[in-house]
């Protein structure tokens, strides 16, 4: 099952690592995560996510959303 991190400023930050695929195998951990939105992300897990050398955040969220809660990771 997926491993949850216990993040203190990212809500519900978790591994989907485990999780059944339709090949009878399993998706390798470290591979996807999701989580809520990075709006209050404290430098603690800013370090975290920067060491997990994350390649592609995607933010689902509408525009309107985005644009009232901006994302504070990555600050590039």
């Amino acid at each position: 099952m997926p491993q949850i991190f216990p993040l203190k400023s990212v809500r519900n930050f978790r591994d989907f690592g485990g999780y059944k695929n339709t090949k009878e195998g399993a998706l390798s951990e470290g591979l996807l995560f999701r989580s809520a939105h990075f709006n209050e992300t404290n430098d603690e897990d800013r370090q975290f996510l920067s060491d997990l050398q994350l390649g592609l955040i995607v933010d689902l969220r509408h525009k309107p959303e985005r644009a009232r809660q901006p994302n504070h990771y990555p600050s590039d």
